[in-house]
């Protein structure tokens, strides 16, 4: 049985991209498949990109904070920040070629500017913020629709990440002074700050090329 933010995700899909699907289902199917089967086969394929996109998401998240825990565990909180610095994208890029998927991360306030979000991007980001205002929670917060990019399709997913306490010793509001050094000489266009526990830090990006064989 799908979860309701399963179910609401789907709901939000653009009448384009359900478009495009009907048309290619039907053409393959043939005209002796009705409405209503033509439109679970949507809902069903629609629902396998979701899944397959949050799969991809959490296990970037699980490598990240994982490598960051010991990391931190290892040498201290200010040594994080510089192992952020030299390993984050690369440990990002290597997920993507394992998961042989484009995954990443960004957010309305960045710390590394690789990571600012694009119109699309942060278009989604100021819905979750809105969601978050009428009190959805984050976990629920995620959303996917299929788009058209230099002639290919392609299934573009976003999943909300909320602030965690770990999160707060590099971007929270009240940074030990170290930490606070190592940031600004990593980082010295450093936006993500002055988060609290709850917050939405960004969200992990997805995106799965449909045109590809």
């Amino acid at each position: 049985m799908l979860k309701q933010s399963e179910v609401e995700s789907s709901k939000r899909l653009s009448n384009y991209s359900r478009c495009q699907w009907m048309v290619l289902f039907m053409v393959l199917l043939g005209p002796a498949v009705g409405a209503d089967q033509t439109d679970l086969a949507v809902d069903q394929q629609m629902t396998s990109l979701q899944l397959q996109a949050r799969s991809t998401a959490m296990s970037l998240g699980s490598e990240l904070k994982s490598k960051l825990q010991q990391a931190i565990a290892k040498d201290g909180l200010a040594h994080a920040v510089e192992f952020c610095h030299l390993n984050a994208q690369g440990l990002t890029r290597q997920q993507a070629i394992t998961l042989s998927t484009k995954v990443s991360r960004t957010s309305l306030k960045v710390r590394n500017p690789a990571n600012t979000a694009d119109v699309w991007q942060q278009s989604v980001l100021e819905d979750f913020a809105d969601q978050q205002q009428q009190g959805i929670p984050i976990s629920a917060m995620e959303f996917g629709e299929i788009s058209e990019q230099d002639g290919d399709s392609i299934y573009r997913f976003m999943k909300a990440i909320p602030t965690q306490g770990l999160c707060l010793g590099c971007h929270g509001d009240s940074i030990a002074p170290e930490v606070a050094t190592r940031i600004q000489q990593f980082y010295p266009d450093d936006q993500a700050t002055g988060f609290q526990v709850g917050d939405i830090r960004g969200a992990f990006y997805v995106e799965i090329n449909l045109s590809r064989d």
